[in-house]
């Protein structure tokens, strides 16, 4: 009876070892996140006049962006880690009242570098939590075409930092999903167009919590 009580304690000692020894594994990440955004809102307004007029204005905006990284785990709850940032995006806005009309498209193409930190508060066995701090650079190039035959370019950089929340879902040992639900950041940018002789400087916090911001993503463990 002995030996086998001793036995047991054995190999439930082996097992909590090998538990151990698996959950101290460290190693690299590789992975990418996507984000794809579609909005159209029209506003209709009439004036008070003696000559009532409708005012209709028409805003649409489409982009896209694509994060390849990779990340090194520190241990089980963080990891560290640096990527790539390429984004599209294109908006229209239009003016029509009565026979006056304007239009502009801006299109933006923005490359970038960042940096990032997550760590993992909340763990499950499938489903883990996370908050990512990063810094990111962005350079940012486009340009504003008008209903007249006009065309303005733009060029300008962008310097980011916030932190991002968001989760993982382990569907293999090696394979993660994640989404990241929400952020808040603060964005400085300086740009200036062909048109002006100087930049034009702005900065703002933002926080990012619609449908429109969430990131989707996979991530493989080697």
């Amino acid at each position: 009876m002995k030996r086998v009580l001793l036995l047991i304690l054995a190999l439930i000692a082996a097992n909590l070892s090998y538990a151990q020894e698996e959950q101290n594994k460290t190693g690299f990440v590789l992975g990418g996140s996507l984000n794809l955004s579609n909005s159209n809102n029209e506003r209709t307004s009439n004036t008070f006049s003696a000559t009532p007029i409708s005012q209709i204005i028409v805003n649409k905006n489409l982009s896209a962006s694509i994060n390849p990284y990779l990340g090194k785990s520190l241990n089980p709850k963080s990891l560290i880690g640096f990527g790539i940032y390429a984004g599209h995006s294109i908006r229209e806005y239009t003016f029509s009242a009565g026979s006056s009309e304007s239009f502009s498209q801006t299109t933006n193409t923005d490359l970038g570098l960042n940096v990032f930190y997550r760590y993992y508060p909340i763990q499950g066995n499938k489903i883990k939590f996370f908050l990512q701090p990063y810094a990111s650079f962005r350079t940012s190039f486009g340009k504003i075409e008008q209903l007249a035959p006009t065309l303005d370019e733009t060029k300008g950089n962008i310097y980011l930092t916030g932190i991002d929340y968001g989760a993982t879902y382990s569907f293999s040992p090696k394979w993660h999903f994640l989404i990241q639900i929400a952020g808040l950041n603060y964005q400085y940018s300086k740009s200036r167009k062909a048109s002006q002789d100087e930049s034009v400087t702005n900065g703002s916090f933002n926080l990012t919590s619609s449908l429109s911001n969430i990131r989707i993503g996979i991530e493989r463990k080697f």
